[in-house]
């Protein structure tokens, strides 16, 4: 891959995340496959000196993890804690978070899991810390 086709990727994987409306999102969500992603983050870190940029892209390669197989288009239930115009009373929104709990429970362990392990990838590939 070279920088310009990784520059691309970036940019467009990045206007992705810009107007995500859910915490966790359905990998189908994604511009390109997230092993290709992956790959320009990577190589974007690595030529990058700027050490707010280099954040930026560390950050960008973590929330990979939000972008699950299976979650669908949403709404889903794992945004029952965010606000739902049509919650008109607490009554309701609780209701909302109870059913949710195994479903978001499971799905939070697999985020977990995949952040973990990204972290782990940017640690072994020294692009960690600056």
């Amino acid at each position: 891959m070279t920088l310009a086709e990784a520059q691309k990727i970036v940019n467009e994987y990045g206007a992705v995340l810009a107007s995500k409306k859910a915490m966790i999102n359905d990998v189908s969500g994604l511009p390109y496959p997230k092993i290709q992603i992956k790959a320009a983050l990577i190589l974007a870190i690595a030529a990058t000196e700027d050490k707010v940029m280099r954040s930026n892209l560390r950050s960008s390669y973590i929330s990979l993890a939000d972008w699950q197989q299976g979650i669908g288009m949403g709404p889903n239930p794992f945004d029952a804690l965010k606000a739902n115009p049509s919650d008109a009373d607490l009554l309701k929104a609780a209701k909302r978070i109870v059913e949710a709990a195994p479903k978001t429970e499971k799905i939070n362990k697999l985020v977990k899991a995949e952040t973990d392990a990204l972290v782990d990838e940017l640690k072994c590939l020294g692009l960690w810390a600056d």
